[in-house]
């Protein structure tokens, strides 16, 4: 079975050689000796947490409903439009949404014109995004601690959130350390990532393109449920973003963010880091024919 075909076409057109910066990390090989192709494999997909499950559970001591935060609303100095659509722009949005970044780390990041509505779509799966990220194996110290700092505020106030993030984690051994596993919903990561590499790519060149493909590295599945033919499919695939030409952008806080972009015949190729570690690629998904 090819995994992703469509999209594999399109990177290898694109590859020539490798760009080690954005090269996948070395510091999660047993990931991906383990991984599969989430897009035509069924099955709940894996992350891998740096905490041990014990580390969550301690750390959650009281609960009540959420409130979601009130975002920045611009100044009316000329007329925008939304970045993902023609409505009015009455505020910004945060490219990545800026709850992935420390309070002391919140400023001069990338912002586009914003509708109400786009600014505040995703909302609940930033969190729960936010906090995947921030809790998977690999990343810097400095997501770890955003994880003890904000996530676990969160699950204090949000017992429904901790539920949905956390209801099966159990402990793992990778390289002789124990730490944790649990299952993930993609759909929700995949929101979040398409709207933050769809105001990217408008803060890059002004196209308003809404639809992406996501491809999540850092995923895995459990080996009982994929085959080696699919294994090494998926290796392969992402095998090919290591060889494309890499165009690392300057960001303010790249311990926290950074992205490169890489130009393929019919369109660009983004690459984000989070924390030195999550990667997420997103390719322009392709035209659907309504006929």
């Amino acid at each position: 079975m090819t995994c992703v075909p469509k999209a594999q076409r399109r990177v290898r057109q694109g590859c020539k050689k490798a760009y080690p910066t954005h090269s996948l990390p070395q510091s999660v090989p047993c990931v991906f000796d383990t991984s599969a192709g989430y897009a035509n494999i069924n099955g709940k997909p894996l992350c891998l947490s740096a905490f041990q499950p014990s580390v969550v559970s301690a750390n959650c001591t009281c609960f009540s409903d959420a409130i979601p935060k009130g975002r920045l609303r611009m100044t009316a100095k000329a007329i925008e439009t939304c970045y993902a659509c023609d409505q009015t722009a009455t505020t910004k949005e945060h490219a990545p949404p800026k709850s992935f970044f420390p309070e002391a780390q919140r400023h001069n990041l990338i912002t586009v014109p914003s509708c109400a509505l786009h600014n505040n779509a995703n909302a609940m799966d930033v969190e729960y995004t936010r906090n995947i990220v921030s809790t998977s194996y690999g990343i810097n110290d400095v997501g770890q601690q955003h994880f003890l700092d904000k996530a676990m505020r969160s699950f204090d106030h949000s017992p429904k959130l901790l539920s949905a993030t956390f209801s099966d984690i159990r402990p793992v051994q990778l390289q002789g350390v124990q730490i944790g596993s649990f299952t993930v919903d993609v759909s929700r990561i995949n929101a979040v990532m398409s709207a933050c590499v769809a105001a990217l790519h408008f803060h890059e060149t002004g196209e308003k393109l809404q639809r992406w493909e996501i491809v999540l590295p850092n995923m895995r599945f459990n080996p009982s449920s994929t085959t080696d033919e699919q294994v090494g499919n998926w290796r392969q695939f992402l095998s090919l973003f290591s060889q494309m030409n890499w165009d690392v952008r300057t960001v303010n806080s790249p311990d926290v963010f950074e992205y490169a972009v890489s130009s393929l015949p019919d369109g660009r190729v983004y690459s984000m880091r989070f924390y030195k570690a999550f990667l997420v690629f997103c390719l322009k998904a392709p035209e659907i024919n309504d006929g």
